[in-house]
């Protein structure tokens, strides 16, 4: 699985920087797969973005990634110093014995693409704000 996301995601910018169709605001986002994990019945793609990318850049970035990968939740960090830490405490929520990296995911947590309940209209996939839980945009 983890192959198959980064397989994905890699043919995803390719097609991007062959194609005149997209924005030069788009073509120039370098990502790394960080890792790919299963969560009970949720798999998570973590990705290594650029500081700073604009919502705009982000937002058509998610759709594209979503596209792609309809049933793969997504975090963005624009770090990855603690992601390891990160990665430890979220795979074995809520054992104690892992540590949440706080201060680390307030400042490098940019964004998830997760299925959300909003509204009555039930749950749904969207771009929210990272550690903010704050929606962007939708993305269906």
């Amino acid at each position: 699985m983890k192959h198959t996301i980064f397989a994905a995601i890699s043919l995803l910018f390719c097609l991007m920087l062959l194609t005149t169709a997209f924005t030069q605001e788009t073509q120039d986002i370098s990502v790394k797969a960080l890792d790919t994990y299963k969560k009970g019945n949720q798999t998570w793609a973590n990705l290594l973005i650029p500081k700073k990318v604009s919502r705009e850049r982000l937002i058509k970035m998610a759709k594209e990634l979503h596209k792609a990968e309809p049933n793969t939740s997504f975090r963005f960090f624009d770090d990855d110093k603690e992601f390891q830490q990160f990665k430890d405490w979220d795979k074995n929520y809520p054992n104690p014995a892992y540590s949440y990296p706080q201060k680390w995911v307030k400042e490098h947590h940019v964004a998830n693409i997760q299925k959300m309940a909003y509204d009555a209209s039930g749950p749904k996939w969207v771009l929210i704000k990272g550690y903010t839980m704050e929606k962007i945009t939708d993305l269906e």
